[in-house]
């Protein structure tokens, strides 16, 4: 029997490593900043980003994905796999390594100063993604939601995309999608898809639409990829959600300082899940998503949305 707020997450982990110091001399061996290390934290990014935010707000969640052979020997350093490892199912694959990102960050102004990246991004092989279908399709009866997050780190192929979205509609489970791709077609029939304004603007490209603006472009998509819903997050312009009935939802954006940008969108995601599960209007919805939003960037990467900051402007 299905429960609202039980949702199934599949898409990329990243492992994000944050190094942050005080930067104030230039290297003798290199026209380069010396950050002066003060602090290090590691933290799971990526879908699980949009997992924890869930489990935050109260659902029950399962996220499936692919990781690397190696990510057994990173767990000592991301506990987060530990505390939920009844809730994930890891589908190790040898032949991969596990993403990593490393960020280099001056504590003046939040300053980031490089990021070096670890990974793989090639598609995962048809046996995987068909272990991931067989997963979704054993656990789905119970679940009323399904987020597929896709940062373009070879999980979410077009077949697994499309295959997945199949079998939702069947069931009658709602689909929402956080892509890094241009190519939406991948998620025709999904209920809901957010892309941010640089993605969007890729989109439009991609499908020959740049002469429309964002409004009459997001209709065109609606209808020709059989979708419920668009939401574009518009960074210190708020939030637009556009629905197949024609409705036009605009949300203004919060003036806070800036800690951290990477994975603000994952928060959105999870909070108009939450809500629209729990039969919220999209209005109120859009709303809520755009406060945890503001309060993720201005928090940095260890906030988690709760139920008590939701509809809270402070």
């Amino acid at each position: 029997m299905k429960t609202k707020n039980n949702f199934i997450v599949v898409g990329d982990i990243i492992l994000d490593r944050f190094i942050y110091g005080d930067a104030v001399r230039i290297s003798p061996e290199a026209p380069a900043l010396v950050l002066d290390v003060k602090e290090e934290i590691h933290s799971v990014g990526g879908a699980f980003n949009s997992f924890s935010h869930l489990s935050s707000l109260g659902g029950k969640v399962k996220l499936i994905t692919v990781t690397g052979g190696d990510i057994s020997k990173h767990k000592d350093d991301f506990t987060e796999f530990e505390a939920y490892k009844d809730d994930l199912v890891l589908l190790k694959d040898p032949s991969r390594i596990t993403s990593i990102k490393t960020r280099l960050v001056a504590y003046y102004k939040l300053s980031y100063l490089s990021r070096f990246d670890k990974e793989m991004t090639n598609a995962i092989s048809d046996e995987f993604a068909d272990r991931i279908l067989a997963s979704v399709a054993e656990h789905l009866n119970k679940y009323s939601s399904l987020l597929i997050i896709d940062y373009k780190k070879g999980v979410i192929t077009p077949r697994l995309a499309q295959e997945l979205i199949k079998i939702c509609r069947q069931r009658q489970v709602k689909v929402y999608v956080d892509t890094k791709k241009d190519n939406i077609e991948d998620f025709a029939g999904a209920y809901l898809i957010k892309p941010n304004k640089i993605e969007f603007r890729e989109i439009k490209l991609r499908y020959q639409l740049s002469e429309y603006d964002d409004m009459e472009a997001c209709k065109i998509l609606l209808e020709r990829f059989d979708l419920s819903n668009i939401v574009l997050t518009l960074g210190p312009k708020g939030m637009l959600a556009i629905t197949r009935e024609g409705h036009v939802i605009s949300v203004p954006g919060h003036d806070v300082t800036i800690k951290e940008l990477s994975g603000a969108g994952d928060s959105v995601l999870s909070v108009l899940a939450t809500l629209i599960s729990d039969q919220y209007p999209l209005d109120e919805a859009l709303k809520a998503a755009n406060n945890v939003a503001a309060r993720f960037i201005s928090s940095g990467v260890s906030y988690r949305a709760k139920r008590e900051d939701l509809f809270n402007n402070d």
